[in-house]
């Protein structure tokens, strides 16, 4: 993730034409995020299989309905899914920290403020993917990053990419090193 992070920052900063440069931010950053997710998913999803024993008594004690129903006799596949149902960034990724913390015995930030441009890159992705790159005002209360949404007139908002694609895509790469070294380093993963 890192390398993919370095290899576009600098064309992206070249860019001089504003329109492109927005589209090319908003494009990028849709790819980041969904590497990301893709990245966490594996991560999560490999790790409960490999601390099965673990997760499925998490699952009996602290899981909905069905997944405490299921917890002792679903298959592995269906285990794998309850596991990457938690990744997700909602309630400041308080999910997905609960989830690494219990697979992979740490938090997948190191710190608050990545933990906060890892959530906003996740939400401006959102905006850009569902909104079409235009958001509301219920967004610019939501992104917690001052100055990634910002009032375009009266009436509209507008995002300002600039100055948060880089610290965001360093937060993405952050987790992604964070995590794979948790897992190198755990005894019981094979990952």
């Amino acid at each position: 993730m890192a390398a993919l992070m370095d290899a576009v920052k600098e064309p992206i900063a070249a860019t001089r034409n504003p329109d492109v440069l927005q589209t090319l931010q908003e494009m990028v950053i849709v790819g980041v995020a969904a590497y990301l997710d893709d990245f966490l998913n594996c991560m999560v999803g490999l790790a409960s299989a490999h601390r099965e024993r673990e997760f499925r008594d998490f699952l009996a004690a602290h899981g909905d309905d069905p997944e405490r129903a299921a917890s002792q006799s679903c298959s592995l596949g269906e285990l794998m899914r309850f596991a990457r149902r938690r990744v997700t960034f909602k309630e400041r990724g308080k999910k997905l920290a609960g989830i690494c913390q219990l697979l992979l015995d740490a938090a997948p930030w190191p710190d608050e403020e990545t933990r906060r441009y890892v959530c906003d890159l996740v939400r401006v992705r959102n905006i850009v993917v569902h909104h079409g790159g235009w958001p509301g005002e219920e967004h610019a209360k939501d992104v917690e990053t001052a100055g990634v949404i910002v009032p375009s007139n009266d009436i509209f908002w507008k995002l300002e990419l600039r100055a948060f694609i880089g610290p965001a895509f360093a937060a993405a790469a952050v987790v992604g090193v964070t995590l794979t070294d948790a897992a190198e380093r755990h005894p019981k993963l094979r990952l």
